[in-house]
């Protein structure tokens, strides 16, 4: 046995053993402009109880997800992360309160959002139309390369939020645009000479499967946080 996998058996030993225990940690941590701060803790969950503005969380080496007040991630004892990273992508500093720990929170308060005794209104939020950019090889001009696709993770900076639709036009006068969810299961096939708004907020690929060049619009609609 090499060194390697001892190392992942004893891992899953101390987590298997961990959850025997449920614990929870608190951490405060002032975030600066710009900036970004790491906190070292074994759990399954973490939870946002206070936040004067929304980060960016990223568990281990995971993807980088906004998270505002009241809400996290629980996994419900099925995945467990070392390492919890906050990342300030504004441009003044940021104070937050997390919960880190194994096993489960819930939060009863009546408002989960801080320094307000009154009643928000409820508006739409607003969103904004993000053209997609050139790639060289793959994307240039309008045109989509032969066997070529582009990813589209969902996931933004702030002040954007979440993706509200995809939208493509497909102006080839016989190929087809495919998309494609995260696991590669085909999920919308898009016409020639025809347009499409899906509404996906998470992963999804935009591909041309054929052999000829197609030219198309790809942009994405995402909701923007008011400010």
């Amino acid at each position: 046995m090499t060194t390697d996998e001892q190392n992942t058996i004893d891992k899953a030993a101390r987590n298997i053993g961990a959850l025997k225990t449920p614990q929870i940690k608190t951490f405060r941590k002032v975030i600066k402009a710009n900036d970004r701060a790491q906190i070292d803790s074994l759990g399954n969950f973490f939870y946002v109880k206070e936040a004067t503005d929304p980060i960016l969380y990223q568990m281990d080496n995971d993807r980088e997800l906004p998270f505002d007040v009241g809400t996290g991630i629980n996994s419900r004892g099925f995945g467990m992360f070392e390492r919890l990273t906050l990342i300030n992508p504004w441009s003044h500093d940021v104070t937050i309160e997390v919960y880190i720990g194994l096993g489960e929170i819930i939060d009863n308060r009546f408002t989960l959002v801080p320094s307000h005794t009154f009643t928000l209104p409820v508006s739409d939020a607003p969103s904004v139309a993000i053209g997609q950019v050139a790639i060289p090889g793959v994307f240039v001009g309008g045109v989509l390369a032969a066997g070529e696709h582009v990813d589209f993770p969902g996931v933004f900076p702030l002040p954007l939020t979440t993706r509200k639709a995809l939208y493509v036009s497909n102006k080839h006068p016989n190929d087809y645009i495919t998309l494609y969810d995260e696991a590669g299961t085909p999920i919308l096939a898009i016409e020639p000479k025809s347009s499409s708004q899906y509404p996906l907020t998470g992963f999804v690929r935009v591909s041309n499967d054929g052999g000829n060049p197609i030219a198309c619009a790809i942009s994405e609609i995402v909701y923007k946080r008011p400010v």
